[in-house]
């Protein structure tokens, strides 16, 4: 029952691998575990799900934990979703595609927010006095 397992997962978010299958299939029942714990509710329910999980769902997800990006198949990673993660966690740009470690835009962004997200960006722009200083 999705209201048992949600209140025992809100004291201890351990219970969540003990959902059934068919919880992890309701779309209800993930968004409330993602709220809880991003991570841990996006890998059950891609292990468990007979589809992919919606946009909407990634972004709930990636908006409370960048590295969520890291689980998401490819053609989940939308642009918009990318920029979520790396909003919420510069970190995110490891899991990001070649061509947005190489934006410098888009990197000194991320530095602004946190110097640690120079770590993931490509060898050229690592290399770059402005973006080190920036850092």
């Amino acid at each position: 029952d999705a209201e048992v397992v949600l209140a025992a997962a809100k004291k201890d978010t351990s219970v969540l691998p003990l959902a059934s299958h068919e919880l992890w299939n309701d779309d209800a029942f993930v968004e409330a575990a993602i709220a809880l714990d991003a991570k841990k509710a996006v890998q059950l329910a891609l292990d468990s799900r007979l589809d992919e999980l919606s946009v909407q769902q990634c972004l709930q997800a990636v908006r409370q934990n960048g590295l969520v990006l890291e689980l998401l198949p490819l053609p989940l990673r939308s642009p918009e979703i990318l920029q979520a993660a790396m909003e919420q966690d510069v970190c995110a740009l490891q899991f990001a595609p070649e061509a947005m470690k190489d934006d410098r835009l888009l990197l000194e962004k991320l530095l602004r927010l946190d110097g640690r997200a120079l770590r993931y960006a490509s060898r050229k722009l690592r290399g770059e006095r402005s973006l080190v200083l920036l850092a």
